[in-house]
């Protein structure tokens, strides 16, 4: 397999994913960055920060430049963030999305 072929397969994965090539970019660099900060990582870990942080940033980081009302290049800039904050904006998506299945739960089970 050659470089246009992983570069052709990479590009229907992104686009198939739903995901903006500009936004995940983005987000991978703020990644990167923010991977800079943090305490020491395995190689493993480290690696699915920046993974997380750059797919985080293709789905949402699109929705933030919308929010914030950025468009065209400068909303990479919203990506960026996403990106570079995604270490810790994913342990406090688990934790509030815990709750609130936690909080359905006791709700079914005590009937309220």
């Amino acid at each position: 397999m050659n470089m246009d072929h992983l570069k052709e397969w990479a590009a229907l994965l992104i686009t198939g994913l739903g995901l903006d090539f500009l936004a995940l970019k983005s987000g991978l660099v703020g990644s990167f960055l923010a991977l800079a900060y943090e305490k020491k990582q395995s190689a493993r870990r480290a690696a699915v920060s920046i993974a997380s942080g750059a797919v985080l940033a293709g789905y949402l980081g699109p929705i933030a430049a919308q929010f914030f009302g950025m468009e065209g290049p400068t909303s990479a800039g919203a990506c960026f963030l996403v990106g570079l904050l995604s270490m810790r904006l994913v342990p406090l998506i688990f934790a509030r999305a815990e709750s609130i299945v936690l909080a359905g739960f006791t709700a079914l089970k005590t009937g309220k």
